[in-house]
């Protein structure tokens, strides 16, 4: 297989849409967020020229996913044909992973293995999406040069605004809410990005939650920033400019990750922009309307709050014209 493709944001940041956008081309091969499954070692925010994550051992994380991934990783619709498949080898993909889902019910399914003829191994595109690593990225593309890479962001006011609907809906997994996750917050305010503002424990513990949500939008996003500035291989998707120019965008990243336009690709663009589903977790839907919530949804003193410790930070400048 070809180098893998990296898809990496914040929770509620646009990863899933652009990811399906990815996997909509038929030469790549999608993982969703195996990170969250079969984790990495160490620090979700290490130092980049630190000693975690050696280049074997991401080597070899990345060889077991080439065999075979996670029903999570490989269980998110839509699906799409492959040019690696043919008709029948596709079809029976898919039935595995129906079949692994009702496994699922009784106990955790193994691997799905995948089904690529060793003839057609050049010609596959991992793409590998994330919520779990925005932290690493830096980190990766040191260890395994080369890499490309997307860096999405959205607004800090429509992330926190997301964040807290899927708290209110039960739509998450952890014990505490997103502003109380202590044990994070002590690993930002170790990274050089909060010692550079001088952001200590004491200070986070004394903030308005929606002021610690919004430290963790801009440490995640500037240390990523900072980090790939000088890669070549990484670039940075503004989600609401692909809200607003889908085609024009989509393309302009599948470039730089080296994948041509494609026609599924227009057609999933077209038929995710232009339906509606009311999923949480949904791609398909009105991406300006998804895009623009945020400002009915949050009042005028929840976004000051916000504003004020995001809007001065590299990633808040981004937003400088917006807010």
């Amino acid at each position: 297989m070809q180098s893998p493709i990296l898809l990496f944001g914040l929770p509620r940041s646009g990863t899933t849409w652009l990811g399906k956008i990815f996997d909509s081309h038929p030469d790549t091969l999608y993982w969703h967020e195996p990170d969250s499954v079969w984790r990495l070692p160490g620090s979700l925010l290490p130092a980049v020229d630190g000693v975690e994550l050696a280049e074997q051992t991401l080597r070899a994380w990345f060889g077991r996913l080439q065999s075979g991934a996670p029903l999570k990783s490989q269980a998110k619709p839509p699906f799409f044909p492959k040019h690696y498949y043919g008709v029948g080898r596709f079809q029976l993909h898919r039935l595995m992973i129906l079949a692994a889902s009702a496994w699922s019910r009784l106990a955790s399914p193994p691997a799905i293995p995948f089904l690529i003829p060793t003839s057609r191994q050049d010609q596959v595109v991992p793409v590998w999406k994330s919520i779990e690593s925005l932290g690493r990225l830096g980190l990766l593309h040191r260890r395994l040069p080369g890499l490309r890479s997307v860096h999405i962001i959205r607004h800090p006011c429509g992330y926190i605004a997301s964040v807290l609907r899927g708290e209110s809906r039960g739509k998450f997994n952890e014990v505490s809410a997103s502003s109380e996750d202590w044990g994070l917050f002590e690993m930002l305010v170790a990274t050089p990005q909060a010692q550079a503002v001088g952001l200590t424990m004491a200070d986070l513990r004394e903030m308005h939650p929606l002021q610690r949500l919004a430290w963790r939008w801009v440490i995640f996003n500037t240390k990523a920033m900072e980090e790939l500035q000088a890669e070549a291989g990484a670039t940075v998707c503004v989600y609401e400019k692909l809200c607003a120019d889908p085609l024009g965008e989509s393309q302009r990243l599948l470039v730089h990750c080296g994948l041509p336009q494609d026609k599924q690709t227009e057609s999933f663009l077209d038929a995710s922009t232009h339906g509606q589903q009311s999923s949480y977790y949904s791609v398909f839907k009105n991406p300006l309307s998804a895009a623009e919530r945020w400002r009915e949804e949050l009042d005028e003193e929840s976004i000051r709050l916000i504003m004020a410790v995001a809007g001065g930070s590299p990633p808040g400048q981004l937003y400088k014209a917006s807010s």
